[in-house]
């Protein structure tokens, strides 16, 4: 997963100053959980991006993840409206689903399939969201968006199971100056970047109209 966060945090607006591995650790406050090397490799390059981490979910800081309700919450939804974590039963599972919960003790929902696809991915929408210059269009369906792929867009992760078992999948232009994040949850397609040019010139190439956010 290393040289796939090398590869998206190249769209930082700002250069990331990277957490060492060693002090995150010492921040983890319950057991040597399998999924925990998931979590630091996100943490290394986020911990100290607060910007990033709360531009749309609130991802908390390591030092700040709790267990209630019986899951282990590390974030919460748009606007802190609900808890985002991964059911103690789960935390056994080497890439445990990721889950949501809409009332306190009330059951935990499916957001992710993988943990590892969550945590990627979602940090391509919440880095997407402190662009200077963001625009959309809206996908009928995933055809549509599949066409783009290997066109006017490429995947930033190659491994499947990182790219599909997400609501999000991160892309990027050939010129690598454009983020793209497809969002399955409200059926659009969401890009980034640092200047207006950019998605202009994007815009024409890719043959499509956007709508500027």
């Amino acid at each position: 997963m290393k040289d796939y966060y090398k590869d998206l945090i190249k769209y930082a607006s700002q250069p990331l100053q990277i957490a060492e591995r060693k002090d995150l650790e010492q921040l983890w406050m319950f057991e040597t959980y399998p999924c925990l090397e998931i979590l630091l490799d996100f943490y290394e390059c986020f911990q100290k991006a607060e910007d990033i981490r709360t531009a749309f979910f609130n991802i908390l800081p390591m030092e700040k993840i709790y267990i209630k309700s019986n899951g282990l919450v590390f974030a919460t939804g748009h606007q802190n409206t609900y808890p985002i974590g991964i059911e103690l039963s789960d935390l056994v599972r080497d890439d445990p689903r990721v889950k949501y919960q809409t009332h306190e003790n009330g059951r935990w929902f499916n957001e992710s399939l993988s943990l590892r696809s969550f945590l990627f991915n979602i940090a391509a929408w919440q880095m997407l969201n402190t662009k200077r210059s963001c625009a959309r269009i809206k996908i009928r369906d995933d055809k549509k968006f599949e066409k783009m792929i290997g066109e006017s867009l490429f995947y930033i992760a190659q491994d499947k199971s990182v790219i599909l078992r997400s609501n999000y999948r991160a892309c990027q232009n050939s010129h690598k100056n454009v983020l793209a994040v497809y969002n399955i949850l409200d059926g659009a397609l969401y890009f980034g970047a640092d200047c207006d040019e950019a998605l202009n010139a994007f815009e024409d190439t890719a043959h499509i109209e956007l709508d500027w956010l």
